[in-house]
């Protein structure tokens, strides 16, 4: 490419050289009264002229076109790669969350022993993901300000691990106290997470009493969330 220009360069060059020559010689050829040149010079001004113009027609398709347009074509494409990795730069790709893919038994049933000692009901540990493991795990992440998903992965084996264990309130059967006729359950302690399921009146439930205002409820199905002390009435 860059021998083409050089090589287009000089030729423009040379026909401006000829461009002055030709325009002292057209100057300096006397003319008749008919306005035909008298002079034998005039051959050699239409000679001059002649290869002016053959200079500057090759000056100008000096450089191919289809070359022309391949290198345009690349450095399109060199600006753009250029401008997608300044935009990744800028904006860099959040990285994905760490996630287990595949637990192993042995894990899931420590999973389950943490929740069942932290009051999180998720049923006999027996290695397996059921409803009611999901259940207390996505509750268990409600409770502790992570996002509710209900399915395993690094952070929240992590959070299991670094829990204290201690000694769980024993549960307690209970009805709710409610005008209304039923109470919500919902996934985390207040009004602000999801609501479960509905306790009607006069159906018994499980709970756990606690400092909080909230209380952990276990219903007969099994579904573990959480509910006002002060729509719960205990039976013993």
């Amino acid at each position: 490419m860059l021998t083409d220009i050089a090589h287009s360069t000089g030729l423009i060059s040379r026909g401006l050289c000829l461009l002055l020559v030709v325009a002292h010689l057209g100057a300096a050829v006397p003319t008749n009264a008919a306005g035909h040149g008298s002079d034998p010079r005039i051959d050699r001004f239409a000679v001059c002229l002649g290869s002016l113009i053959g200079h500057l027609s090759t000056a100008v398709s000096g450089i191919p076109r289809d070359r022309i347009s391949g290198d345009a074509v690349h450095r399109n494409r060199q600006a753009l790669r250029l401008t997608n990795a300044s935009q990744r730069a800028a904006c860099p790709e959040e990285p994905p969350a760490a996630q287990v893919t595949a637990v192993a038994p042995d894990v899931i049933r420590g999973i389950q022993f943490r929740l069942n000692a932290l009051g999180f009901s998720a049923g006999p540990p027996d290695g397996v993901i059921g409803a009611r493991t999901t259940q207390a795990i996505r509750a268990y992440q409600a409770a502790n300000g992570m996002v509710p998903t209900g399915a395993i992965d690094q952070a929240l084996i992590a959070k299991l691990k670094a829990a204290p264990v201690q000694a769980a309130t024993p549960w307690r059967p209970a009805r709710i106290d409610d005008p209304d006729g039923y109470t919500n359950l919902r996934a985390g302690p207040g009004t602000n997470h999801a609501v479960l399921a509905q306790i009607l009146d006069g159906e018994v439930f499980r709970t756990r009493p606690a400092d909080g205002r909230w209380w952990r409820v276990e219903t007969s199905s099994g579904v573990t969330g959480y509910m006002h002390v002060s729509r719960i009435k205990l039976l013993d």
